[in-house]
This record gives structure tokens, C-alpha cells and sequence, in this order.
């Protein structure tokens, strides 16, 4: 089961690293990141993501 913790915005990459480094660094356990792209942008040669989306496995 997965607990949401925070999403960031797909420009937001390195905040969103950082965030979860710093929740491992603290002791919580689990902590992933889920890439989430918008269908307009996988029709983009770039593909960029549209969100991330940090969870922690339950």
C-alpha cells in the first residue's frame, strides 16, 4: 500500500530529490518516487514528466 506524501511538479526534479533525501537522512524507511507523465508530452520528442510524486511503501 502506498501512502502519498508529497507531489511536485515535473519542473520541480531536483526539489523533489532532495525532499526524499532528506526524509532518508531522517530515518523514514520506504521512501520512493513515482514518474508521471501527461499523454501530450509522450507525444513530445522531449517527454518530459509531468509530475513526481513521492510515496512511502506501507
Amino acid at each position: 500500500m502506498k501512502e502519498i506524501i508529497r507531489e511536485f511538479k515535473g519542473y520541480e526534479k531536483r526539489k523533489a530529490f532532495l525532499f526524499a533525501k532528506s526524509l532518508k537522512v531522517s530515518g523514514v524507511e520506504g521512501i520512493k518516487i513515482q514518474v508521471s507523465y501527461d499523454s501530450e508530452h509522450l507525444a513530445t520528442r522531449t517527454k518530459r514528466p509531468s509530475k513526481f510524486i513521492l510515496y512511502q511503501e506501507i
